[in-house]
């Protein structure tokens, strides 16, 4: 798939793009970041753990700077501020 979503999400402005087996989502800055890691415990989880069993990596950017791995495997720091990243410590298959 390849691609370029532009939008919102819970009034943030979001932009996924997809380029083959890899999803990017540019988030505008820190400040948008943190408001969304609430709505990633909540709802996200089960987005993820498709995007996981589907072999897809997914990455997050942050301003212009900052850039996590969140799929395959969430980085010690993403695992830190959002908990609920941490299924794939577990063992079991998101």
């Amino acid at each position: 798939m390849t691609g370029r979503l532009r939008g919102t999400l819970f009034g943030r402005p979001v932009e996924i793009e997809a380029d083959g087996r890899e999803l990017l989502v540019r988030i505008a800055d820190l400040r948008s970041a943190w408001w969304l890691r609430r709505s990633v415990s909540t709802s996200m989880v089960p987005l993820l753990r498709t995007l996981r069993r589907s072999g897809l990596a997914l990455r997050m950017r942050i301003g212009s700077r900052l850039a996590v791995n969140v799929l395959p495997t969430p980085g010690f720091a993403l695992r830190m501020l959002v908990p609920a990243l941490g299924f794939a410590k577990s063992g079991d298959a998101p």
